[in-house]
């Protein structure tokens, strides 16, 4: 059982008093498997799981753990969670030097319009609403994933490099990102009102500012919910 107040507080464990939600962003570091495993000593780290989070509030975040997350998964699902409590939740991403706050330390990638797209100031935990009818592109070295966000005539989207990736971190994300279209497809036909979500870390082509490249798959996961955005109080 865990709780967290609606002014803002820090969500805490009731069994123990303490504020041990999921706060750090860690990398593995490189394990070597070996040939009878089915890799070519490859280094591995903890991949995106396809799991699925329903909504603010239903995925337990488990507050006994204080040893940080090797993907983004657990600090998204926190931030989708605890929207109250995001000023004062503290998070630390390798990747993100300006702040340690869970309420800035997200940034949602809008439709624009006819406003052009421009270069992101600062890195982020970026999301945006996977775009449902887009097919992905593959190919033997990437995955390219379309967001429902940017301007009327070019949409962001996500080139996963998958170069340096092992075979079961590629078969777990792409398991990952069917199973995330096919729940938006179904909300869709069915007229439910969730929303599925790509939240990602990643470079912005300095190029093709509607692109970003993430170069691990620990940096981009899928969580089907509704966020919400409460008024912020002086």
């Amino acid at each position: 059982m865990t709780s967290s107040t609606a002014d803002g507080g820090v969500p805490t464990n009731p069994n123990t008093g303490q504020s041990t939600y999921p706060s750090r962003l860690l990398r593995r570091a490189p394990r070597i498997i070996s040939p009878a495993e089915g890799e070519d000593s490859q280094p591995a780290t903890e991949t995106t799981a396809p799991r699925r989070t329903r909504g603010p509030g239903s995925t337990h975040v488990d507050h006994d753990n204080r040893q940080g997350v090797y993907t983004i998964r657990r600090l998204c699902q926190t931030y989708i969670n605890y929207p109250q409590n995001r000023a004062d939740m503290i998070i630390d991403v390798p990747e993100i030097t300006d702040t340690n706050s869970y309420q800035y330390a997200f940034k949602k990638l809008k439709m624009l319009g006819n406003t052009a797209i421009t270069r992101e100031p600062r890195q982020r935990i970026f999301l945006a609403p996977l775009r449902i009818f887009n097919h992905t592109e593959e190919s033997p070295g990437a995955v390219t994933v379309h967001l429902h966000a940017g301007t009327d005539d070019k949409k962001y989207r996500v080139i996963i490099n998958l170069e340096d990736s092992t075979k079961g971190e590629i078969r777990s994300l792409r398991t990952a990102l069917d199973n995330a279209r096919g729940e938006a497809e179904d909300n869709y036909r069915a007229n439910v009102k969730e929303t599925t979500w790509v939240f990602f870390i990643g470079n912005q082509d300095p190029e093709e500012l509607a692109a970003f490249h993430v170069t691990d798959t620990t940096r981009i996961c899928f969580i089907t919910g509704t966020i919400i955005y409460p008024k912020r109080t002086r």
